[in-house]
């Protein structure tokens, strides 16, 4: 009796997707279409809800034992960052993450004291400076955008996030993407440094 030879499959990378700032989880379904086939699910959260609440959500629907991929996008990527400290993860890309905090929410955070994403974002919030001291253990990417320079945030940015907040940190890798803050997530460019970085 013939039996068929048993084929070997490479088990499923499980890929989190962490949105940006008021952004939803369909920010990323030009990337994930263009990127291998995996076990995608995505995290997200209201930043009306504050950075703690979010976390501790994002605690309760992932699995401490499990190991994850993590593709995150500006203010995600400050979530992944904090889920290293709770969570497996194997790879993590990150795209116009702003590690040393957003500088327009310095100064903003005075007008809208009570706006939940000014506190936790500007440079000296809680969030920024627990980040700061984390150490990333495992291999990590981050997409640097560079095309937007709006005036007011005086040093060069992406129209949202300054470059030197994006390459603050010594421990992780840059590429940098001649987009700006929102359309990278469109980007042919983005697609093939996740891809490689990820499932090359």
């Amino acid at each position: 009796m013939f039996l068929p030879k048993k084929v070997e499959t490479k088990p499923l990378n499980n890929v989190l997707l962490i949105h940006g700032a008021n952004s939803t989880p369909a920010s990323f379904n030009y990337l994930k279409s263009n990127l291998p086939t995996a076990n995608y699910s995505s995290l997200s959260y209201d930043v009306m809800n504050g950075f703690y609440f979010n976390l501790e959500r994002m605690l309760d629907a992932t699995d401490e034992n499990q190991t994850y991929d993590i593709i995150s996008h500006s203010m995600g990527g400050l979530y992944a960052l904090h889920l290293s400290q709770h969570r497996k993860l194997s790879r993590v890309v990150s795209i116009a993450t702003p590690f040393a905090g957003a500088a327009i929410a310095d100064w903003a955070r005075y007008m809208m004291p009570y706006y939940p994403l000014f506190r936790d974002v500007h440079s000296k919030a809680l969030p920024i400076i627990q980040a700061a001291d984390i150490v990333i253990d495992n291999p990590w990417l981050q997409l640097v955008t560079t095309r937007g320079n709006v005036p007011w945030l005086k040093l060069p940015n992406d129209g949202v996030v300054t470059v030197a907040s994006m390459t603050s940190r010594k421990d992780v890798n840059y590429e940098y993407v001649d987009e700006n803050h929102h359309e990278v997530m469109l980007s042919d460019i983005a697609v093939k440094h996740t891809n490689e970085f990820l499932f090359g």
